[in-house]
C-alpha cells in the first residue's frame, strides 16, 4: 500500500467513514467494537472511527440502524467533536432506522422501535420508541402479549426465502388486518 493510500485510509478512519465492505461482525470487531456472542447485525452503520467506544452485548439483533459514538456538531466551532460510549446490553433488538447517539446505555432485554432516536439511557426490560425515544412499556409485557397472539393468530413455519407461491398467497389472505407470525 502506498503512502498516499495509507493517508487516505487514516483520514477515513478518523472521520468515521465506513468502507462498503465493513458490514460483518468481524469487520466491526477489527475496528474495536466489542460484540457479544450470538449477536446478529443486519446492514447497520456503526461509527467506524470511534468503534472502540461501542459495546454490544450477547444475543442482540441490530437491523439497519445507526450507532454513533461521536457527534461532529461542535467541530466547526470548537475544533473538536463530542465523543461518548455506547453500551448495549444483552438480548436487545434495535429496529430499522433507529439512531443511537453517543453517551447512551441501553439495558438488557430491551426493544428499540423502528425509527427511534435514542438520546438518553434506556433501562432493562423496556420498550422504547419515538424521537426522542421514550419508554412505553416493559419487554416482559410485550412478549407475553405476543405469546398469547401466537396461540391464536396465523403461524408460518417455512422461512420466508423458501415459501412457495401458495404459502405466500395463504399468508396474504390470512393476515389481512391482523398480526401473524413467521419463522
Amino acid at each position: 500500500m502506498s503512502f498516499k493510500e495509507k493517508v487516505k485510509r487514516w483520514i477515513k478512519k478518523k472521520l468515521g467513514i465506513v468502507e462498503p465492505h465493513v458490514n460483518t461482525i468481524e469487520d466491526y470487531r477489527k475496528l474495536g467494537v466489542t460484540i457479544g456472542e450470538g449477536t446478529k447485525i443486519y446492514q447497520a452503520n456503526i461509527n467506524a472511527g470511534h468503534g472502540f467506544l461501542v459495546t454490544i452485548g450477547k444475543n442482540c439483533i441490530l437491523s439497519s440502524c445507526t450507532i454513533l459514538s461521536h457527534d461532529g456538531s461542535t467541530y466547526m466551532a470548537l475544533g473538536y467533536s463530542r465523543v461518548g460510549k455506547v453500551v448495549i446490553g444483552d438480548e436487545v433488538f434495535v429496529g430499522i432506522g433507529s439512531v443511537i447517539l453517543p453517551n447512551v446505555t441501553i439495558g438488557s432485554r430491551v426493544i428499540i422501535g423502528a425509527g427511534a432516536v435514542v438520546t438518553h439511557d434506556i433501562p432493562d426490560n423496556s420498550i422504547a420508541v419515538g424521537n426522542p425515544a421514550r419508554v412505553i412499556g416493559t419487554y416482559d409485557d410485550y412478549i407475553e402479549k405476543n405469546r398469547k397472539l401466537l396461540e391464536t393468530n396465523p403461524r408460518y413455519e417455512t422461512y420466508h426465502a423458501y415459501k412457495s407461491d401458495e404459502e405466500k398467497a395463504d399468508m396474504v389472505a390470512k393476515i389481512d388486518g391482523i398480526i401473524g407470525f413467521d419463522k
